[in-house]
């Protein structure tokens, strides 16, 4: 159950990096057509939010040694 909770809330983060990385290519294009970007920042704000809670859940979760592993 724990592992599943973990590969579950890992998907949850690469998923959540994956659409921070897309909203900021929406900015930039937004950006280069002289177009107002506040509303996108802000939703660019709200996804790296949700991602870092769920980097800080995945933390709890995860054993030490495991963490380590991940990192290399």
């Amino acid at each position: 159950m724990a592992a599943d909770e973990i590969s579950r809330v890992e998907q949850l983060v690469r998923d959540g990096e994956g659409h921070i990385a897309r909203q900021r290519e929406l900015i930039a294009l937004l950006e280069g057509g002289g177009l107002p970007t506040e509303k996108a920042r802000a939703f660019l704000d709200f996804l790296e939010e949700m991602v870092g809670i769920s980097r800080e859940h995945l933390a709890r979760l995860t054993p030490p040694k495991r963490r380590k592993a991940r990192r290399s």
